[in-house]
């Protein structure tokens, strides 16, 4: 439909200049008589109203796809993605803050496990979610990370999740990509889980947890 819509629109502008611009060639002669037996409209006028209904889904739909959708929820979207939330000061011990903001991201099939054995203080288990679930969950977990400080390293468990049509590493990166600098983390795989290591994590995470 794309490749047809330019021809017509190509088409347009050259009985535009046929018609209205030369009108002494022979070729421009055949199109001035053909404009005169359609009385109410031109040639090109026409040309280029088809070529405008072909082309403009196409160009609606690039649009409507450039505007990435955010997470609210794990498991849900919703309108375009919101602006990086502000830091918020923490109140109290920043320990408990942090557990209560993590606390409050479960739910829809997902669970936090904290723990600081091994430098692993995050745990995101997922259970019986689809990929695509999967992928939402983690973005929404890197947008609580915007307003945290930065772990060593936190590990993603799929537990009961199909299979996507990816290696789970390269989407818990693009997952977490939509959300955090690419540069600023890898992604590495084991088994039925992703461990994702922070290359400048907050040094309090080792020192005062």
């Amino acid at each position: 439909m794309r490749a047809l819509g330019s021809l017509l629109l190509l088409a347009a502008l050259v009985l535009l200049y046929l018609g209205e611009f030369d009108r002494k060639s022979e070729l421009a002669l055949h199109i001035v008589e053909l404009d005169g037996r359609l009385r109410f409209v031109k040639a090109w006028s026409v040309a280029g109203l088809l070529a405008v209904l072909l082309l403009l889904p196409g160009f609606v739909q690039g649009l409507l796809r450039g505007k990435p959708a955010t997470v609210t929820q794990a498991g849900h979207r919703s309108g375009p993605r919101r602006a990086a939330p502000e830091a918020s000061p923490l109140v109290g011990p920043w320990r408990e803050a942090i557990t209560t903001r993590l606390r409050a991201f479960e739910g829809h099939g997902c669970r936090i496990l904290l723990d600081q054995a091994q430098g692993l203080p995050i745990t995101l288990v997922m259970e019986h979610l689809t990929p695509r679930r999967c992928e939402e969950a983690i973005t929404e977990l890197g947008q609580l990370f915007q307003s945290l400080p930065l772990p060593p390293r936190v590990r993603f468990r799929f537990e009961s999740c199909p299979e996507p049509g990816s290696p789970r590493h390269h989407l818990v990166a693009k997952a977490l990509g939509q959300a955090l600098d690419p540069a600023s983390f890898k992604a590495v795989p084991n088994a039925d889980q992703v461990d994702v290591l922070f290359h400048s994590p907050d040094p309090r995470w080792r020192s005062d947890w």
